[in-house]
């Protein structure tokens, strides 16, 4: 279950969040439901988002280097510029999602579920 606090910091905004972000480790976002958040250029790097729900959410130039995304729901993000080098999404759902330019280096798929994903 995602951090009530950090919750709370996330949804005051990505520049307030990118600062304490430095700050603060481990973060803890399982299960956070945050389906059509507009959050460009978020820190999430080495950040626990087990099972959350992004779908549909504004992700642009988006931080989740070394990230664990196991079975959480991306499909229909817009993740253009995002960096998951490292990252765990095993069993994420990346359906639909516009990953233009994202990096993947070193991160995990296995099992992810990229169907009518951009990946130019």
């Amino acid at each position: 279950m995602a951090d009530p606090h950090h919750l709370e910091i996330l949804q005051s905004g990505v520049q307030l969040w990118n600062v304490w972000r430095q700050q603060k480790t481990p973060i803890d976002l399982r299960l956070a439901g945050l389906q059509g958040a507009h959050l460009p250029g978020v820190d999430f790097s080495e950040a626990d988002l087990g099972s959350a729900d992004l779908s549909e959410s504004y992700l642009q130039n988006a931080n989740f280097r070394g990230a664990k995304l196991v079975g959480a729901d991306l499909s229909s993000a817009y993740l253009q510029g995002a960096d998951f080098s490292a990252a765990d999404l095993s069993n994420a759902d990346l359906s639909n999602a516009y990953l233009e330019g994202a990096i993947l280096l070193g991160a995990n798929l296995t099992g992810a579920a990229i169907d009518g994903a951009y990946l130019p």
